[in-house]
């Protein structure tokens, strides 16, 4: 069975029954706390989505590939997950985990990161240049070539106790 595309559909804690999602879009969908654990996504697009809770590390991560436009992913959990080149554009990240990701060329595109978690997170030639409440450790996550904006200095040296003033 072939899914055309998903638009203004509600999962809200269910469980999908389809495991395998191949290039399918997701339109204004609630798939907050949905149970996708073992669930394959390649090359899924969702947009304007609303998805609390998620954890995305129970997915079956062969081939995974998705990204996000305009999504609120508040508390989703990407823990472990190897996600090169992932793609947020216009999205709400509040409190989401990336610990022990593999975030590398991922591009957070005027993204709200406020209280998300990165820790022992690879962001080699990751793009935050345009996002906004960064707060992460440079000692304590791969940020060689990762392109930060000035305004995202002081998330960047809040443990030094250094006051960045423009």
């Amino acid at each position: 069975m072939k899914i055309v595309g998903l638009r203004a559909a509600i999962f809200l804690m269910v469980s999908l029954t389809i495991r395998i999602l191949w290039n399918v879009p997701f339109s204004e969908c609630n798939l907050s706390n949905a149970n996708i654990v073992n669930t394959i996504f390649k090359e899924v697009s969702f947009e304007h989505c609303k998805m609390m809770g998620m954890k995305f590390e129970d997915c079956n991560d062969f081939l995974m590939d998705f990204n996000f436009l305009d999504c609120t992913l508040n508390y989703s959990s990407f823990y472990g997950l190897e996600l090169k080149r992932l793609r947020l554009v216009d999205s709400r990240l509040l409190g989401a985990d990336f610990t022990d990701c593999n975030l590398t060329q991922a591009e957070f595109i005027r993204c709200n990161l406020e209280n998300a978690i990165f820790e022992n997170t690879n962001l080699s030639q990751a793009d935050f240049s345009t996002s906004l409440n960064i707060i992460l450790d440079p000692e304590r996550n791969d940020l060689y070539h990762c392109q930060f904006s000035l305004e995202n200095l002081p998330g960047l040296l809040g443990k030094y106790k250094i006051k960045v003033i423009s």
